[in-house]
């Protein structure tokens, strides 16, 4: 009887942990595709910043600080919504364990390297490119 009670349990975390890594996967290359866009929009104002005299660590930072803005705007409004939930959950259970803000801790960590990690990436090819290249285009 105790077993039958957490089938839908198991069969929730099984279906998490498949469904986790592809969605992972999904919102990382959405990240990527739209930091592409971004950077392919600025390429001329990037090169001109680069012959004027631009550090690479300024046009980085130029780039990176409005997504991480938002990414970081997406974990305030996100966290107490996926406590609710979390909470909501947990009621239902014999033994009623909370949803504290450690637990939140390393998946906003991850949330932010691999957010930064994604964009990072395009922010230094656009960093390293040749501007006398991109300002001939």
């Amino acid at each position: 009887m105790f077993d039958s009670n957490y089938k839908a349990e198991q069969r929730l975390e099984t279906v998490l942990n498949i469904c986790t890594p592809v969605i992972i996967f999904i919102a990382c290359l959405g990240l990527f595709g739209l930091m592409y866009f971004n950077v392919n929009r600025k390429l001329k104002e990037i090169s001109i910043r680069k012959v004027l005299g631009a550090e690479r660590g300024s046009i980085v930072v130029l780039m990176c600080r409005k997504f991480l803005t938002l990414i970081s705007l997406s974990i305030v409004i996100g966290c107490p919504i996926a406590w609710y939930v979390a909470e909501t959950w947990l009621q239902n259970f014999p033994f009623h364990v909370q949803a504290g803000w450690p637990i939140f801790v390393p998946a906003i960590v991850g949330t932010l390297v691999i957010s930064f990690v994604t964009i990072l990436m395009q922010a230094l090819r656009a960093a390293n490119a040749n501007p006398v290249r991109n300002l001939k285009k």
